[in-house]
């Protein structure tokens, strides 16, 4: 460690005459593993020594080339602190990032991002969606590190996990993840950067080709973005963003274990012709957007105006099962699901659980037809003109205890990043205007002693809903 030996004292630390950053987050930890990253990989920092002190650690770095030295201070967990009104809004509006780093002078936030050793699949994918978006939304630049292959252990009972005597199935991130981050990056004009990770054994068995300056990419990024104040270094930073997207781009060639190309798992337009036959011209202009002060979004960039008749018929095969979960009250998705019914879409064939609805008419009479909703309350709700997307989510678990249905607990996760990164993909065009309604359907019955909305998951839902369905009744919120 590059650290070592290198403590500095107060009065050392006061002749460097550093401006301050902060950082932010979970843990102390989580700024101690980011600063590490920056003294072993940053080609703009030159690490000059650290202030040890266990509350707030300061690490005090020069910039390479010039006179200007900047120190950084760990502030650990956000509760611990007096927040400013931009970091409470950030963290406290639907879900917090691992880190949020803070120029102390401006009083604004820079950066924030999420690092995780988990591969973003399944639950473990979803519960993550809302930080991401969130930055998004309030125009700060984003970093979210990850692998791009992993052994999934979730079928492997506890002894199988603990004694490592067998592993899961390799698995990969999914494109409607790799391609959220353009999406974000185009509908806000402001950085959302996946830095996909290699992850030698599984990148082995898959046969993936993985980038291997995911780590380089990702610390010179941050250290980019804290001495962007003392020079112009847009030239430097533009080169990394396109290193950085051309990486995710590669990843999305990758072929799976039928030899199929990840991005041909997405065959919706526009974004499958813009991906793979126009992918050279998309770039250019995504990269020259991102990086200029023009508004104008060209005709290529525009990769959510749907072309429905791209998208296969929507099926789940758990959710058009006989009888659904354990004590949901009614069962229209299995209806729902028949073809001929309702002409209803989704964006990849037999695993979707969001549906599109183009008719939203004919959903206003089914679901009047198999509920007590009356279409004039749903027609209260949901715009006639557009097409409706509808996400059913889990907000409870029941289990069954000898044969009877009880009450287990509320559930947050992965509802709460499903829904803002459906509603997000889906509903709204490159500039954020809205172009689906957005109807949530809690599919299990609430619980006994009532509904709560004090959480993550009831945020979320507030944030995008038109129409939110609980107990077969529309919820007002």
């Amino acid at each position: 460690m590059k650290t070592k030996n290198k403590i500095l004292t107060s009065n050392e630390i006061i002749k460097y005459n550093p401006y301050l950053y902060e950082i932010y987050g979970d843990s102390i930890w989580e700024g101690v593993k980011l600063l590490d990253g920056i003294v072993d990989h940053s080609e703009n920092l030159n690490f000059i020594g650290l202030h040890e002190n266990l509350e707030t650690p300061l690490y005090i770095f020069k910039v390479i080339n010039t006179s200007h030295y900047i120190a950084v201070k760990i502030c650990g967990r956000y509760n611990d602190w007096s927040l400013t009104v931009q970091i409470e809004k950030l963290i406290g509006d639907i879900d917090k990032p691992d880190f949020v780093i803070f120029d102390y002078t401006l009083k604004s936030v820079i950066l924030a991002g999420e690092t995780t050793d988990t591969i973003p699949l399944g639950n473990s994918e979803l519960q993550r969606k809302g930080r991401v978006i969130v930055a998004a939304k309030n125009k700060i630049p984003f970093l979210f590190k990850c692998p791009g292959t992993h052994y999934d252990d979730s079928k492997l009972n506890e002894r199988e996990r603990v004694l490592d005597k067998k592993r899961g199935q390799a698995r990969y991130l999914m494109p409607i993840s790799v391609i959220m981050h353009f999406v974000l990056s185009i509908r806000y004009k402001v950085p959302s950067l996946l830095f996909i990770q290699p992850n030698i054994s599984s990148d082995k068995e898959l046969q993936f080709n993985i980038d291997s300056k995911c780590e380089f990419n990702f610390f010179n990024y941050i250290s980019a973005i804290l001495i962007k104040k003392f020079f112009n270094n847009n030239k430097y930073k533009q080169q990394l963003e396109k290193n950085i997207f051309n990486s995710t781009i590669s990843y999305l060639n990758n072929t799976n274990t039928k030899n199929i190309k990840l991005i041909n798992k997405l065959k919706i337009e526009p974004i499958y012709s813009t991906f793979t036959k126009r992918l050279n011209i998309f770039f250019n202009k995504f990269v020259e957007y991102l990086n200029s002060e023009e508004d104008t979004i060209d005709e290529i960039l525009k990769i959510t105006n749907w072309n429905y008749d791209s998208f296969p018929f929507w099926k789940n095969g758990f959710l058009s099962g006989e009888n659904g979960p354990p004590n949901s009250k009614n069962w229209l998705f299995k209806i729902l699901m028949r073809e001929g019914e309702i002409k209803s879409l989704s964006y990849q064939k037999n695993t979707c659980r969001p549906g599109i609805i183009l008719q939203t008419t004919k959903l206003i009479d089914f679901i009047s037809a198999y509920t007590e909703i009356t279409k004039q309350e749903l027609e209260k709700k949901l715009n006639i003109n557009l097409p409706t997307l509808i996400i059913p989510t889990l907000a409870y678990q029941w289990k069954v205890i000898n044969g009877q249905t009880k009450f287990k607990t509320q559930k947050k996760d992965p509802g709460t990043g499903e829904i803002c990164h459906f509603s997000e993909f889906f509903a709204y065009n490159e500039r954020g205007d809205k172009q689906q309604n957005i109807l949530i359907y809690i599919y299990i019955k609430s619980p006994p002693k009532g509904i709560t909305t004090d959480n993550s998951l009831f945020k979320a839902i507030k944030s995008y809903h038109d129409c939110l369905i609980i107990d077969d009744k529309i919820f007002d919120l």
